[in-house]
């Protein structure tokens, strides 16, 4: 903000979970602001200073960390979302919204498709052999990026959902749920899936 411009305190939560690692703090935001959309993108500020970033598992507990630039780390997501993002659409998928350092993908919706479950394992598959032939790394000498995908196949509910301030089409439901803990609950490298008419695959 600059001189003369009307803040707001607000207590911002970024890490909510019950374990040590559990962490809140007061931020200014500037009244009148809008909502930081830049997925992938690391902002101006932070480009030219040394970052924190850590990994938490489904419990909160941290996983894994490390401290880089904040233009390698921008460099690396790119590279990741141009390579997966690839094989979504390969196989007819599209992308719902973005997560962070990753994102929601649908195979089915908006575009139906009869074989949506195939698709979707393809494109995980597609994912791991491209990061399997070209390791992402931050550096040289860094550990290659690691992913954790979840695939699950059910019934949805599609539409926009918002305000009027933003409104967004997506999937909601019990599908999209497990979907989020079969990705919270794999290892490193694993896509486990599920489909309700057959069981565990």
């Amino acid at each position: 903000a600059k001189a003369g411009d009307e803040v707001i305190l607000v207590n911002y939560e970024h890490q909510d979970a019950d374990t040590p690692y559990r962490s809140r703090h007061a931020v200014y935001v500037r009244k009148g602001e809008r909502r930081y959309d830049a997925v992938g993108e690391i902002p101006e500020q932070l480009r030219k200073r040394l970052l924190s970033v850590r990994a938490f598992d489904e419990s909160g507990m941290m996983v894994d960390a490390d401290v880089i630039e904040g233009r390698l780390l921008e460099e690396l997501l790119g590279r990741f979302f141009e390579l997966a993002l690839a094989e979504v659409h390969r196989y007819g998928g599209t992308i719902d919204k973005f997560l962070g350092d990753g994102f929601m993908a649908l195979v089915g919706a908006p575009v139906a498709h009869e074989d949506h479950a195939r698709r979707a394992l393809l494109a995980a598959l597609g994912i791991r052999r491209r990061l399997e032939q070209d390791p992402l790394a931050i550096d040289r000498d860094g550990e290659p990026l690691t992913t954790r995908m979840g695939i699950n196949s059910g019934m949805v509910v599609l539409g926009n959902l918002g305000d009027e301030i933003a409104v967004d089409f997506t999937a909601i439901g019990d599908a999209i749920n497990v979907a989020a803990r079969l990705e919270a609950a794999a290892a490193p490298g694993e896509s486990p899936a599920w489909r309700r008419r057959t069981g565990a695959s």
